[in-house]
This record gives structure tokens, C-alpha cells and sequence, in this order.
């Protein structure tokens, strides 16, 4: 039984320095034209602007607005970014122009 093993693990082990030298006898790493590397460069996806009528809040965060005030005259906002991760939630802009979550502390246009 103990034979057994040893030539089990002397098989694995030349199966897998086989297979390290098949790796090496591949040559060197095959260098992309300059055209391709060029094209790839000018192809790559670039940082898109903000939506229309953003507001910059923050390091590449913006206060979209949402459609037209509601019921109350409160404009609500998302907050968008090409780069960072934002909360999804609507927001409402304060008489100082900080942005809130809560509709009590924004400046609204309230109708009688």
C-alpha cells in the first residue's frame, strides 16, 4: 500500500512539473500592436456629465431634480454620480441651499 502512494505522488508530482514547463515553453508574452493599444485607449468609457440642472453638492456628487414640484411647491432631488455610490432617496433643498431628507426643513413654495 505504501508503494502505492509513493508512486501516486511521484505521478502527480511530474504531471505538474510537466505542466509548469509546458507554461514556460510558451515564450515570451505577445506584445499588442501600438494601433490596437491606441484604439483601446480612445475607446474606453469616459466620465459622463450630469443630467440636466444638477446641482454639484459635494467631491463628484450632484442634486438632480425630479420632475416638477409637487403638490406643495417642494422641487424634490436624487443625488447622482458618475464615480461614488449615493443613497437612493428624494431630497429636498433648505433655505441656505444644503440639501435635507426631511420635507419639514425644506424651503417650499407652500400654496394657500
Amino acid at each position: 500500500m505504501r508503494g502505492t502512494i509513493t508512486i501516486m505522488a511521484a505521478v502527480a508530482l511530474l504531471l505538474v512539473l510537466g505542466a509548469c514547463r509546458a507554461g514556460d515553453d510558451a515564450g515570451p508574452p505577445v506584445e499588442e500592436p501600438a494601433a490596437k493599444k491606441d484604439e483601446a485607449v480612445s475607446n474606453s468609457p469616459q466620465t459622463p456629465a450630469p443630467p440636466p440642472g444638477a446641482i454639484l453638492i459635494g467631491d463628484d456628487v450632484y442634486a438632480v431634480p425630479i420632475g416638477e414640484p409637487d403638490a406643495d411647491g417642494c422641487q424634490r432631488y436624487r443625488l447622482w454620480s458618475p464615480t461614488k455610490m449615493v443613497v437612493q432617496a428624494i431630497h429636498y433643498r433648505r433655505a441656505d441651499g444644503s440639501f435635507t431628507m426631511r420635507k419639514d426643513e425644506a424651503a417650499c413654495h407652500r400654496k394657500p
